[in-house]
């Protein structure tokens, strides 16, 4: 039995390496992405446009397509997907699809910068000092500092 993995996302260029690699190791590999132009359709074994992981149609649509192609696994690409396919983790599992992404909690912890700063101050892992735009006394900040969105 061959195994099959869904890479989605696959117009990234990180998409095309990952998708050639599991290839060499023997997997077929089944791209998906919104953009129907998306250069990971011509390195995967099959292609397939599907709607934005916003969209109310986005997991059904994973979901045939996981039944058609007898899809073994989900491989996530796009940040924006991730908490998606993290609260849907279940639908795929009663289908025996096992999708790579971290419960929500950590999805949620991770896509968020400040999140990701109180965890590593709570748990004594070295960060850079990193304020709440929303809520800090710009008094109380010394530059230089880079400033970045926080999600």
């Amino acid at each position: 039995m061959c195994l099959t993995i869904m890479r989605t996302g696959v117009g990234s260029a990180p998409s095309i390496s990952t998708i050639k690699t599991l290839q060499k190791s023997g997997v077929r590999v089944i791209g998906v992405d919104s953009n129907p132009l998306s250069v990971g359709f011509y390195f995967a074994d099959r292609g397939y446009c599907v709607p934005e992981a916003e969209s109310p149609d986005y997991i059904q649509a994973l979901l045939k397509i996981c039944k058609k192609e007898k899809v073994n696994a989900i491989l996530p690409a796009v940040d924006e997907e991730l908490i998606v396919l993290a609260n849907h983790r279940d639908e795929f599992k009663k289908i025996g699809v096992f999708v790579v992404v971290a419960d929500k909690e950590v999805v949620e912890t991770c896509l968020d910068k400040f999140k990701t700063y109180k965890f590593f101050v709570q748990n004594n892992i070295p960060t850079p000092t990193t304020y709440d735009a929303l809520t800090v006394n710009l008094e109380e900040v010394r530059y230089p500092k880079i400033i970045k969105p926080r999600f």
